[in-house]
């Protein structure tokens, strides 16, 4: 077993499933790797090697693999932390029962999601989310959220007080430089939309794809729509294209290198998803300089208008009313390339990261 770190340095190991595409995975390795290395010993361990998000580890961050989920106790114990950081409900859950077994570190988990988003699934799941949201969750030293609306559901569950609100960080700086990498849109007479986030029920794809034959712009302007992701859903919603006779019109683009730059492209986000945490994806293309339209029921994201101004964040409570508000829009006509960031600076990465390195020392 290896020797306890003894400096200065406080020994921190973050736990991540894999390096899946995901907002939760990308806010953790932000957090990680923007934490001073002065102060902190930082290590991952991930449970599978798989996924694109592998690249954005900083390079001089020790990584571990699991492979099996029952080799994860003994390289915790190998490592000996002082306080462990997970992301994730399922994870936070198995982290949290192998506490007993790691007495001397400090736990800190954090919900990325309404728990709601488990107990609409029904079945077994449900049962097993609420038991680990009531029973677990109160083990934990603090509870890391982004969004008040996850706080309340959980108090409603658990009703305990170890609860800390840390927005998501955006990195601004790094996503508008990437944003300059690429060339400006092509001025058109077309209204470009875009949506970003894993092919499935959630995000709510498919009520927006049936929505859009009703949707008919100003004038003679046109309109397209690029969706980014991938996921279990991506025949269903090419079949949902074609039946509505929308091919041409709506395109399913995958995962890109740099969505950055075809958010900054747009005219406009749109978040039709049926429920969420605090969605980094509309974070992000605020700081790209893009206006978004987002359904109340997307978690957070009220949390999120009350910080914008005017009309950057449109919230709307159905479907018509998204294509409603879709039809007042026009191309744009920027002067200049890229738009100025719309993000709130309480967002701004640097903002977050001296909150988190503050709960960190508070619980070490």
């Amino acid at each position: 077993m290896t020797k306890k770190n003894t400096n200065l340095h406080h020994r921190i190991v973050f736990v991540l499933p894999s390096f899946t595409a995901g907002g939760a995975e990308r806010v953790l390795i932000t957090l990680m790797n923007d934490l001073d290395a002065t102060q902190f010993h930082k290590e991952l361990v991930v449970l599978r090697d798989e996924g694109p998000l592998r690249q954005l580890v900083d390079s001089e961050i020790s990584v571990s693999v699991c492979g099996k989920k029952v080799r994860l106790l003994q390289i915790l114990k190998m490592r000996q932390p002082d306080i462990i950081v997970s992301t994730m409900a399922p994870l936070n859950f198995m982290l949290l029962l192998l506490k007993r077994f790691l007495p001397g570190a400090r736990f800190i988990v954090r919900e990325a999601i309404t728990p709601s988003f488990f107990f609409n699934k029904g079945g077994w799941k449900a049962r097993v989310s609420h038991w680990g949201y009531r029973f677990l969750y109160p083990k934990a030293d603090v509870i890391l959220s982004p969004s008040q609306k996850i706080i309340d559901e959980l108090q409603d569950i658990i009703g305990v007080q170890n609860y800390e609100l840390l927005p998501n960080p955006v990195d601004v700086e790094r996503i508008r430089q990437k944003v300059k990498e690429a060339a400006p849109p092509i001025k058109e007479r077309c209204v470009r939309f875009l949506c970003s986030g894993r092919l499935g029920t959630q995000k709510g794809f498919d009520r927006l794809i049936a929505a859009l034959p009703s949707l008919k712009m100003k004038s003679d302007y046109d309109w397209e729509l690029v969706i980014l992701g991938e996921g279990e859903e991506r025949q269903a919603l090419e079949s949902l294209i074609v039946h509505h006779n929308l091919q041409g019109k709506i395109t399913l683009a995958g995962h890109l290198e740099n969505p950055w730059a075809t958010m900054a492209q747009a005219d406009c986000f749109l978040l039709p998803s049926r429920w969420e945490g605090l969605p980094n994806v509309v974070l992000e293309s605020l700081a790209c300089g893009t206006p978004v339209i987002a359904m109340k029921e997307a978690g957070g994201i009220a949390e999120i208008a009350k910080h914008t101004k005017g009309r950057d964040l449109v919230i709307v409570e159905t479907i018509e009313k998204m294509i409603e508000e879709m039809r007042k829009l026009e191309p744009g006509e920027e002067s200049s390339y890229p738009r100025e960031s719309l993000l709130p600076e309480r967002f701004y990465k640097d903002r977050v990261i001296k909150k988190f390195t503050k709960i960190i020392l508070e619980s070490a």
